[in-house]
Formats: C-alpha cells, structure tokens, sequence
C-alpha cells in the first residue's frame, strides 16, 4: 500500500466558529479568523493519514494505491461510508475499473475497513509496474442538512484545543484540558492492525 492521498476535502469543518464562540462565550466577530484558524489546526491534529486518530472527522474523498491485489486491500482512512471505485492498470498503463459487483466494503469488530474481492474474481495479471491498483472511497461522517455530523466528543475535543490556543486562561490548566481531551478521543485511535 502506497500513502493515501486526499481526492476531495471536506467541504465544511466539524465544529464551526460560531459552536466555538458559544462553547467559549465569546461576543463578537473579532477573533472569528484566529477561531477559524485553531478549529483547522485541530482537526489537521486529529485527521489524515498522518494525523494523531487516522481518521477523516467529515466526509471527503480519499485515494489509496497498491502494487498488487490482494482479497482484503486495508482502507486506511476511516469511518468508511463507502467505496467509490476500484481501478488497475495494465503493463501499458491503459486503466480499466473493476465492476462493483466483484467487491464489498468491509470492516471488522476493530474498526478495520477493508475492500475484499470475492472469491470468484480473478486478479488480473500484467499489471503496471508502479501502483497499477487504485481505490478511492468516502470517509468521515456524513453531512445531514449540509452540516457535519462528527461525534459530540470529538467536536468537544476540538473547541479544547482551541481554548487552549487562544484563550489565556486556559494556558494555567493546560494540562488538565490535555487530558480531558486526550479521554474524549481516546475510543477513536487507530486499531492495532
């Protein structure tokens, strides 16, 4: 497998300036920009392939490569809603999609998403010799409404580390804030694989 790479972002944040203001108690529009800054800091801290959960907190679309086929391909980006298309390419590296009807979306008890090929499929040969095998799938929360739906503990862990970056207060109990957030995202680390 080949580093995942961002198809197409999310198009909103999971927490917004105003729910950031409310939950922090501030009026006015002076510091919406430097809001808006921190909430985009702290979810790069928590998404992505590289982020500290691994995880995608909205929906957005995620591309992810491998050098060969395999019956269960590991989708690295998680919660998985579903899997968009499955591409290879042959040793001219002519690209030709594999049918829907030939896969499902899997996960385990963990937390795994996985694309696992039926039995009946047969992995084609002569494939191209870097990354010949595409997959790209949607990940994260689901919008409702055109808003996102990311869990209520996250979006809390994310004002945390807002307040902790732009209020003054806050710096005095840092590290019990780093605490309590570290609790409330804790059930959303990466399985052990």
């Amino acid at each position: 497998m080949f580093r995942p790479v961002l198809a197409t972002p999310a198009t909103v944040l999971p927490v917004t300036v105003e729910e950031v203001k409310s939950s922090l108690r501030i009026d006015g529009d002076d510091l919406d920009s430097e809001i808006e800054s921190a909430i985009k800091s702290a979810v790069a801290h928590y998404e992505g392939w590289n982020g500290k959960l691994g995880i995608s907190l909205v929906e957005q679309t995620w591309r992810v490569s491998f050098g060969r086929f395999e019956r269960s391909m590991f989708l690295p980006l998680r919660p998985v809603q579903r899997i968009t298309s499955v591409d290879w390419k042959d040793i001219d590296g002519v690209s030709a999609p594999v049918t829907p009807a030939e896969y499902l979306l899997q996960s385990d008890a963990g937390g795994t998403y996985f694309a696992r090929f039926f039995d009946a499929y047969v992995f084609p040969t002569s494939l191209y010799e870097t990354s010949p095998i595409s997959i790209d799938y949607v990940a994260g929360w689901p919008l409702k409404d055109g808003k996102a739906t990311t869990p209520e503990d996250i979006k809390s862990a994310i004002k945390m580390r807002v307040q902790m970056q732009i209020d003054e207060a806050a710096t005095a109990n840092r590290e019990h804030l780093k605490d309590f957030e570290r609790e409330l995202v804790s059930k959303y680390k990466p399985p052990r694989i």
